[in-house]
């Protein structure tokens, strides 16, 4: 029992934020547990297989007080928009600073009120039972094997990152008792080759190599591109009747008839009044449109991001993306200061607004030509390690019946940015990597190489997943392997290979029940 002023933070926010008084925090030394335990017919009792360990509970009395009954109530009402939500949030004590659960709030919040004072008792359930300390990274890792130390009492699971300086056919990783391996070593009578080639690999840090273009559809070129650092944005959008912004376009000096076009782009709104769009243009040697991708959001009053797609230009192409997805509508609720009757009240005010199902966009958009299949992608990823958002691909695919039509190869790409008559501009809109591959035939006696230099393996051990430059790649994992974990508090030996060929970095947050 913790009697006083100590409180907590939830979702971002601490309790004093609110004028929140903690006057207790329930909670019991470890989560529920129940053992497994089998009987045997004929004999008397059972066998013991251990313990399950259940879902940890914290019960948090707080009081709330108020100059009259209705600041109070209104005190009570801001606190229920802070706790309520549909996922689980950060749940930290100021009793213990550095360890975090994952909690919801849960059950009645039944309030009791004696004059200007309330009273009630929140219930925050952890699905997770485990508190998590702070994240550590270790030291760049050039060698194997290496020795890693582990923070907390219990076993974790690592993010393991591995950055490559040559192509590789494979990448495993082992402890003692563990292994995880993907693709296939190299075989004495085998020869290798990389399924794609880097033709334009732009980190958007620097115009230079970037030259004019002016081919963009329905509009007109003005203002200018800028590096702000880590991204290229539109510092000027020129003007215009209809759309207008920036654009310039890169070649490279070898083509592609098979190709992959991925943009790494940030795409947010901050009001339902704003248009703007981003596109990337696919060009032949000359400097001609062989097709486009794009984000935009032409409407005024939602915010519907569109993604398009198209093979060819467009007056003669053919559009295999051209969506917002599903539409939502959600209720924002705004408190204001309002005089009301001579008295400043904070007033509740609610508008329904329109989400397109690609809002609010950071991520990967691809498009590519294999053959008679174009295919598009757009995936959300994380700001954490910039990793796949679980069921966030969406992909959009066309064959075309006519070969001999829309196969220019692909030499160059062109950006553009561009805001719409006189309309207010998507504020965040930008490109932070841009790449354009040719992707190679594989033949029966080649080992592909899986991997090239400048490539990004990440293995998330905690969700079960692997990633490279930050899109699931589950194909060349090898069966067998398993996702490792560390055992806390001691010295664990790791293994990994080709150590000649990538340098590790291993991030981990101690676990402690």
């Amino acid at each position: 029992m913790l009697i006083g002023i100590r409180g907590f933070k939830f979702a971002g926010k601490h309790s004093s934020e609110f004028h929140i008084l903690v006057t207790n925090i329930s909670r019991s030394i470890l989560p529920p547990l129940t053992e497994k335990t089998v009987n045997v017919p004929s004999r008397a009792g059972g066998y013991f297989f251990g313990t399950e360990i259940g879902m940890r509970e914290f019960q948090v009395d707080i009081t709330i007080s108020g100059k009259t009954d209705t600041e109070m109530m209104e005190k009570f009402r801001e606190i229920g928009v802070w706790l309520r939500s549909d996922e689980e949030q950060e749940l930290i004590f100021d009793v213990e600073p550095t360890k975090t659960y994952f909690a919801y709030l849960t059950g009645s919040t039944d309030l009791q009120t004696v004059g200007t004072t309330g009273f009630s008792t929140l219930r925050f359930l952890c699905p997770d039972p485990y508190s998590y300390g702070p994240l550590i990274e270790s030291p760049v890792i050039t060698s194997s094997p290496v020795e890693v130390k582990v923070e907390g009492k219990e076993k974790t699971y690592p993010v393991i990152v591995a950055n490559f300086k040559e192509n590789s056919t494979y990448f495993s990783l082992a402890t003692k008792d563990q292994y995880i391996h993907i693709g296939n070593p190299e075989g004495l009578d085998q020869i290798t080759i990389p399924p794609e080639e880097k033709l334009i690999d732009d980190e958007m840090l620097s115009t230079s190599g970037w030259t004019s273009f002016t081919n963009i559809d329905e509009g007109s070129v003005g203002g200018v591109i800028t590096p702000d650092d880590w991204s290229f944005v539109a510092s000027d959008y020129g003007k215009g009747s209809e759309w207008h912004g920036p654009a310039l376009q890169k070649m490279s000096t070898t083509s592609a008839k098979h190709f992959r076009l991925e943009a790494i782009v940030g795409f947010y709104s901050v009001s339902q009044m704003e248009m703007g769009r981003i596109e990337f243009y696919l060009l032949d040697t000359n400097g001609g449109v062989v097709g486009k991708l794009a984000l935009m959001d032409a409407w005024v009053g939602s915010e519907s991001t569109k993604i398009e797609a198209r093979a060819g230009t467009r007056d003669d192409g053919h559009y295999f993306a051209n969506t917002v997805g599903s539409m939502s509508y959600k209720k924002k609720t705004t408190y204001v200061k309002k005089k009301v009757r001579g008295r400043t009240k904070t007033v509740a005010q609610t508008q329904t607004e329109e989400y397109g199902q690609y809002s609010d966009f950071y991520g990967k958009i691809t498009i590519e030509r294999i053959g008679p299949v174009w295919r598009a992608q757009l995936i959300r990823l994380s700001k954490f390690f910039g990793l796949e958002v679980a069921s966030s691909r969406v992909e959009f695919r066309w064959v075309n019946p006519d070969i001999d039509d829309y196969n220019e190869p692909v030499s160059g790409v062109a950006i553009h940015f561009g805001q719409h008559s006189s309309y207010q501009v998507v504020p965040s809109m930008y490109c932070s990597q841009l790449t354009l591959k040719k992707i190679n035939p594989i033949t029966t006696i080649a080992v592909p190489e899986i991997i090239e230099a400048g490539d990004e393996v990440v293995i998330d051990c905690e969700v079960g997943s692997i990633y490279k430059n930050g899109t699931v790649w589950l194909s060349e994992l090898n069966m067998g392997s398993q996702y490792l974990s560390l055992e806390g508090d001691v010295v664990n030996n790791l293994a990994y290979q080709p150590a000649d060929k990538c340098e590790l970095k291993i991030y981990h947050r101690g676990r402690y029940l």
